[in-house]
């Protein structure tokens, strides 16, 4: 017998010892870990191979709304009722282990059911750490695993907002300031025009035939029409800060509804909110949008319909939806809406919904909208009964 391999029970008890104390270091090294990234502000996953969830920090918990029962343990397309199941994530994940990949600052754009729309960044990569310690995080739920990942996830959806926004401004600016020059330079000499052919009308008065004056009226009429686009095109360059004064916003709008060239054929319908608070407005920017809103929905039923205008209230804000029965907005047009000079009408510049969203942003509201194309369209502006800042 080899004296050499045979192990003395007291060498026994030094191995086990130490076994134990690495174990304990590896503990505390975990949980040492585990509260780094529990301070982290941003959710953050540790995942499997097979993608199941083994841990996630309490940044995760709180932002989509889940709880550790619902999570740890679990596939992550299942978590939240199937609402991570984002094919480009899971084909991406399925890539980082077999191909030594790392998923650097990837964008989604996803509908949570929990949360709603967000727009996500997402970094990812490998951890290979020995078996033991992978036996410790995992608790034993599935096969000793030496190949993890972490998954960090950055929600930059208010910040994509923000730039989004500070882009449309910039381009709304340089619109606005060529606006104002083009339409100082063509208000001119349609103001010649139509004076030349004032001074025709009248110096031929008795002579003129029939046929040349059917055109001059043609003349007068585009002119007349010209002379709107470029009011419209001033109007949208001079829009200037709102002037804010205390109003009762149901008797603003119903003093528009009454003013409102509304044919026939629409019938109207108003379900106004009780006891609504008093709010901070630009009286005439407000009655300029809601012009445009039942303005936009009479265009839209020119075979008749209903439109439906409802104020309420909801926690610190109160919002008017504007609703009709027309003809909808088609989905390739949905995305271009806000856009300034898109319109799908023959005549005008598109300038009406760009200058309504201005108006409210500088109320501290928002316009959101609705719409299915055939069934009709749901505008509904939002605006806060106190203003802060």
């Amino acid at each position: 017998m080899n004296k050499k391999n045979i192990i003395s029970p007291s060498d026994k008890i030094i191995i086990k010892h130490k076994a134990l104390a690495k174990e304990k270091e590896v503990r505390i090294a975990l949980n040492y870990a585990d509260n780094i990234i529990a301070t982290l502000r941003e959710p953050f996953l540790v995942i499997n191979k097979n993608l199941r969830v083994v841990s996630v920090n309490s940044s995760f918990y709180t932002t989509f709304k889940v709880t550790e029962k619902e999570t740890i343990g679990q596939l992550l397309p299942n978590l939240g009722n199937g609402q991570w199941n984002i094919p480009q994530l899971i084909h991406l994940l399925k890539e980082i282990l077999p191909q030594k990949t790392v998923v650097a600052n990837y964008e989604i754009d996803h509908e949570f059911k929990t949360i709603g729309y967000r727009i996500m960044n997402l970094n990812a990569l490998q951890l290979r750490i020995p078996k033991k310690i992978a036996t410790l995080i995992t608790a034993k739920t599935e096969e000793e695993e030496e190949e993890l990942i972490l998954l960090a996830i950055e929600d930059i959806t208010e910040m994509r907002r923000m730039q989004e926004n500070l882009q449309r401004l910039e381009k709304l600016a340089a619109i606005g300031k060529l606006a104002g020059i083009m339409g100082h330079e063509i208000r001119n000499p349609l103001g010649v025009i139509r004076n030349s052919i004032y001074f025709l009308n009248m110096k031929f008065k008795e002579s003129i035939d029939e046929k040349v004056r059917r055109h001059m009226d043609i003349l007068e009429t585009e002119i007349v029409a010209c002379d709107k686009i470029i009011s419209d095109v001033l109007e949208f360059a001079r829009t200037k800060p709102p002037s804010f004064a205390t109003e009762e916003i149901n008797g603003v709008l119903q003093g528009v509804l009454s003013k409102a060239n509304i044919p026939k054929i629409i019938k109207v319908e108003t379900n106004l909110g009780e006891n609504l608070p008093k709010i901070n407005i630009d009286i005439a920017q407000v009655k300029q949008v809601f012009s445009n809103m039942i303005s936009n929905a009479v265009e839209a039923m020119p075979k008749g319909g209903e439109l439906s205008v409802t104020t309420s209230q909801t926690d610190s804000f109160i919002s008017i939806a504007f609703k009709d029965t027309g003809i909808g907005i088609p989905k390739e047009n949905i995305d271009k809406l806000f856009t300034p000079l898109f319109s799908t009408k023959t005549k005008g510049l598109g300038l009406g919904l760009a200058a309504c969203q201005n108006i409210i942003i500088a109320h501290h509201g928002k316009i959101e909208f609705e719409s299915k194309e055939g069934q009709g369209t749901t505008f509904t502006v939002t605006l806060p009964i106190k203003i802060s800042g």
